[in-house]
């Protein structure tokens, strides 16, 4: 199953319904696809998913720069004991220009790690180091899937707004349905190639990038 291909006419069918009534008061966990008009190099060509928005600002992950070290690297940082894993995702982004120091892990497992903060019913935030600590230890209650952050992306009151009005972002809602088992969300972040996120981030929008405007203004 295709959930690109599934997905584009189901946002195709929500887009047509909500026609002239985009509201960007709340956009916690939606996408960012930037514009091609974006040129700061950390946000060209970047897809970022939105853990929070609300009026005082907005925080999220760049999901498809990489960070130019590995898993591995940091586990040797921490001083962290390695145990081989049985699935070891090495693969470490740079979530955005934010205490690019500090690490995050985006996941599918439980909440009870230190700082969890549940996003949705597949997706949970850790910041701490204990979930970092039991990866390396190939602990028996991991989540089956994780991505590793170090940085994030943040936007202080009404900038998001703003650079959304001055089209530097499309906005993405892909919300899960039960009932056809796709969680778009989960596979953007936990199985598309990134190189491969920003053009199907867009084509599930109902979008072609090659027809994306590099000019300001409405699109």
């Amino acid at each position: 199953m295709d959930p690109f291909k599934l997905y584009k006419a189901r946002f195709t069918e929500i887009n047509k319904a909500h026609d002239g009534e985009q509201s960007v008061t709340n956009l916690s966990r939606q996408w960012l696809l930037a514009m091609p008009s974006m040129i700061d190099d950390m946000f060209t060509r970047s897809t970022i998913y939105l853990c929070l928005h609300d009026a005082e600002g907005a925080m999220g992950f760049v999901t498809n720069k990489e960070a130019g070290f590995t898993l591995a690297d940091v586990f040797k940082q921490l001083e962290l004991a390695v145990k081989a894993p049985k699935k070891l995702n090495n693969l470490v982004l740079c979530g955005g220009p934010i205490h690019q120091e500090q690490g995050f892990v985006l996941h599918d497992g439980s909440d009870h790690w230190s700082g969890s903060k549940r996003l949705s019913p597949t997706l949970v935030l850790s910041p701490g180091q204990d979930l970092l600590a039991a990866i390396a230890a190939d602990a028996d209650n991991l989540p089956a899937n994780y991505q590793v952050f170090f940085g994030y992306s943040s936007w202080s009151q009404g900038q998001l707004e703003e650079e959304i009005m001055d089209n530097s972002w499309l906005t993405a809602n892909f919300v899960f349905d039960p009932t056809d088992m796709v969680d778009l969300n989960h596979h953007l972040i936990f199985s598309q190639p990134i190189t491969e996120r920003w053009q199907q981030a867009a084509y599930s929008m109902g979008v072609e990038v090659s027809q994306l405007s590099w000019q300001a203004g409405s699109a």
